[in-house]
């Protein structure tokens, strides 16, 4: 089960990098091995990743991804996914919200 872990409001002129922790859900000796990000339309099926996301990398319990772009007033679900020195694999969703301030 995918775990939700909040809402990131964000401009479309900006680029942020998004960390998800998933320390919680990791053996005490476990850690990541790989990891990707998914950008999808909330609600829908289309994929955004190749223009919303940038660098990714990962440390022992986190994967931090850049998130850029996007359409004002767009929601969109980010799904951070990872495979384990133990060979599990867990996901959790970040909602992302563009909103130009203006």
């Amino acid at each position: 089960m995918a775990s939700a872990i909040g809402t990131y409001i964000k401009q479309p002129y900006e680029e942020v990098f998004i960390t998800v922790d998933f320390n919680e859900r990791l053996g005490a000796d476990e850690e990541i091995v790989s990891g990707e990000v998914i950008v999808t339309d909330k609600g829908g099926a289309a994929d955004y990743s190749a223009t919303m996301t940038g660098a990714l990398f990962h440390t022992e319990k986190t994967l931090i991804c850049m998130i850029k772009g996007g359409e004002h007033n767009r929601f969109y679900n980010a799904s951070y996914r990872i495979v384990t020195d133990k060979s599990q694999k867990f996901e959790a969703d970040v909602i992302i919200r563009v909103k130009e301030i203006s």
